[in-house]
C-alpha cells in the first residue's frame, strides 16, 4: 500500500539541518551555564581577597601604626616574651588564640567584628568583646569546585627571606587551608601578579591534602628558617590547600 506524501513527511523525523540547529542551541545553553559557574566562582575568590584576606592584612598593619609594635610580637601584643620586631608564630584555630588576638586588636581600636565579612559563626568570646550573633571573624567559609566547603583562617609569623642578599627577616600574615585559586585572587590583589613567588604575596611551601593539617607561622628570632617563596603548586590529590602569606615589611 502506498503511503500518502503527507504521511511520509510526518514519519520522516528531524532533518540533519534541524538536528544541527538543536545541537547548536544546546551548546549555547551549556556554554552559558559553564560561564555562569565561572563568574560565580571568580566572584567568591575576589570576595575572599577583598573582604577577608586583605582586611586582615590591613588590620595587622593598622595595629602596628597605632601601637608601634607588631601584633603577636611579645606578650603585650598576644605573643610571647619581649617584643623584638619579629612576629611570633601563632594561628587562630583555637578559642584561646582568637580571644587573645581579638582582645589586643579591640584595645587598639581595631575591631575584626566590624571589618570582616564572613558567614562563620560559633565564636563566643568572653574576655574580649564578642561579635554579634557569635560571628567568627577568624574564619572564611568558601565553596570550591572539587573540595566542597572549606574554612580558611589567618595565622601570623616571620621568616628569613632568602631571595635577597643579605637575607632579610620578614613578618607576614598568612591564610591557612587556602585553596590555590583563592590564594591567587589575593596575590593578584596585593601585588598584581598571581605567581606566588614574587612581590608581597608569597607561597612559602606549606601545602597539604584537604584532610591534613598544615604547618603555620614560623617562630621569631634570628634562627627563623630561611624560606624561598615559590610558584604556586599544581592542584592534585595531595596538594589541595596551601598556606599563602602576605609580607608586611615592605
Amino acid at each position: 500500500m502506498r503511503v500518502p506524501v503527507r504521511k511520509q513527511r510526518e514519519l520522516s523525523g528531524f532533518t540533519l539541518v534541524e538536528m544541527a540547529i538543536v545541537l547548536v542551541i544546546i551548546g549555547i545553553i551549556l556554554a552559558g551555564v559553564m560561564k555562569g559557574r565561572d563568574i560565580v566562582r571568580s566572584a567568591q575568590h575576589k570576595e575572599f581577597a577583598q573582604s577577608f584576606g586583605n582586611k586582615w592584612v590591613t588590620m595587622t598593619q593598622t595595629y602596628y601604626d597605632k601601637i608601634g609594635q607588631h601584633i603577636i610580637d611579645g606578650s603585650n601584643n598576644a605573643g610571647t616574651g619581649i617584643a623584638n620586631g619579629l612576629i611570633d608564630g601563632r594561628s587562630s584555630t583555637t578559642t584561646a588564640d582568637k580571644e587573645a588576638i581579638l582582645l589586643v586588636l579591640q584595645a587598639a581600636g581595631v575591631d575584626p567584628c566590624n571589618n570582616i565579612k564572613t558567614i562563620a559563626t560559633g565564636f563566643a568570646a568572653t574576655s574580649a568583646q564578642a561579635c554579634q550573633n557569635t560571628k567568627d571573624p577568624f574564619q572564611y567559609i568558601g565553596d570550591t569546585e572539587y573540595m566542597g566547603r572549606v574554612s580558611i583562617y589567618p595565622a601570623w609569623g616571620s621568616f628569613t627571606d632568602s631571595r635577597v642578599t643579605p637575607n632579610r627577616q620578614r613578618n607576614y600574615v598568612s591564610f591557612v587551608n587556602c585553596p590555590i585559586e583563592f590564594a591567587k585572587a589575593l596575590d593578584t590583589l596585593v601585588d598584581g601578579e598571581a605567581d606566588g613567588a614574587n612581590g608581597f604575596g608569597v607561597y612559602l611551601g606549606n601545602s597539604a591534602a584537604l584532610s591534613t593539617s598544615i604547618q603555620t607561622g614560623q617562630q621569631d628570632g634570628a634562627e627563623a628558617t630561611a624560606r624561598t617563596p615559590a610558584a604556586f603548586p599544581t592542584y592534585s590529590a595531595t596538594v589541595q590547600i596551601i598556606e599563602f602569606a602576605v609580607i608586611l615589611d615592605y
